[in-house]
């Protein structure tokens, strides 16, 4: 009988069991945010504990270091349940070592490694993409995301901003984080804090003679015979466009 292993459905939930499947996880189990589980008859579900001392697996161990970094990004995908299949995952890495991530053919790894991948690079475009504009004495960004790229963001910018204060802001989750000029904070918006930095983002969209002439420079460097709309779309997806001062006005057109 197969197991069903439940868990609280947050992240950093997900990242304090791994240590757990990774001891006690077989072929076929599946792994289950405990609010959406629902009884089946031919497996037991079994409610994890991390608190429980389990063989806590070395820092040296680089198949399982690199099996939790793509977990965490698989996790991090919307469009689909892949962490569902981590125990599955873990079992197999575990018997078959580094060179399973590899195993495309195998279902959970490939189900996994997809999920990874997307998350990966939307995190890879909004590195790009995302567009700061100063409120105050902190520059704010908005951005929309399908999946949850936020701490992938977050390290990017405190590598790229040191001395700066900012705040990224994902618009989907209604969270964020906030960077004072030493240490990311995450932050959480309510419906009149969202409300009041749209109409200070807005204005200063506005006022900002830089941004002016940026969108000047945008429309008038471009050769005209030269415009693929298509191709454009393909590396800034239509979808980001709102937030990227340089389109967001042909959303309204």
């Amino acid at each position: 009988m197969s197991r069903v292993y439940l868990f609280d459905g947050t992240l950093a939930g997900f990242q304090s069991v791994l240590p757990v499947l990774w001891n006690i996880s077989e072929n076929g189990d599946r792994l289950q945010s405990a609010d959406s589980y629902i009884p089946g008859i031919f497996e037991e579900a079994v409610t994890l504990d991390p608190s429980v001392d389990h063989y806590q697996p070395a820092l040296s161990d680089e198949a399982y270091n690199e099996a939790v970094k793509r977990l965490l990004y698989a996790f991090s995908d919307s469009r689909t349940n892949a962490f569902e299949q981590t125990p599955s995952f873990l079992c197999y890495v575990r018997n078959n070592g580094l060179f399973a991530l590899t195993h495309l053919a195998e279902p959970c790894v490939n189900i996994v490694t997809k999920a990874a991948r997307r998350t990966a690079g939307e995190a890879h475009k909004l590195k790009g993409l995302l567009r700061f504009r100063k409120i105050g004495n902190i520059f704010y960004g908005p951005y929309f995301s399908r999946s949850f790229v936020l701490p992938m963001l977050s390290e990017h910018f405190r590598r790229r901003l040191p001395n700066q204060q900012w705040i990224l802001h994902d618009t989907e989750r209604s969270t964020g984080i906030f960077y004072n000029g030493h240490v990311p904070v995450q932050a959480f918006f309510d419906e009149t804090q969202i409300l009041e930095l749209t109409a200070l983002y807005e204005k200063n969209g506005v006022e900002d003679p830089f941004e002016t002439l940026w969108k000047s420079y945008f429309d008038n460097i471009a050769i005209e015979y030269r415009k693929n709309p298509k191709l454009q779309q393909s590396f800034m997806p239509k979808q980001y466009w709102k937030y990227i001062p340089e389109v967001s006005g042909r959303l309204k057109k």
